[in-house]
């Protein structure tokens, strides 16, 4: 059994132990099974990434709904700042057609993000958005 801690802090051994120790005593009592019990805290990546999810959703569905060029959509913190990718039908073309469809792309994302940061109360992050073609070549 799994708990993991939701504080940003790391929790000392001693604290580690405590934990482990009643909650795998607090099983035992209700069930009469013994459990191992494994207590970690979440990294920045997890937290990072819970936090944003609805925000990722947001995007998914709010863009493909907007653009027909959607294709679809793609995110990392690794490596820094978070790159939020947007995956379009558009062709590998510079274009002045294409560049107006990638900044109109870019600044709809855009606005979902701090809309939706705001929101939702999430703290700010430094983030870039990229599109890319079919071929996933960058267009921005």
């Amino acid at each position: 059994m799994e708990v993991i801690v939701n504080d940003e802090n790391e929790i000392s051994s001693i604290e580690q132990q405590a934990v482990q120790e009643l909650v795998s005593d607090s099983v035992y009592s209700k069930t009469n099974i013994l459990f191992d019990v494994t207590v970690r805290t979440k990294s920045v990546a997890e937290r990072l990434d819970e936090e944003w999810q609805p925000i990722f959703n947001v995007i998914r569905i709010k863009t493909d709904e907007q653009f027909e060029e959607y294709r679809d959509f793609a995110y990392s913190f690794s490596p820094a700042p978070l790159q939020i990718i947007i995956k379009t039908h558009l062709k590998n073309s510079k274009g002045d057609s294409n560049l107006e469809r990638v900044e109109r792309i870019e600044e709809y994302v855009e606005g979902i993000i701090e809309k939706k940061r705001e929101e939702l109360s999430i703290e700010d992050l430094s983030y870039k958005i990229i599109v890319l073609s079919k071929e996933n070549e960058k267009l921005n």
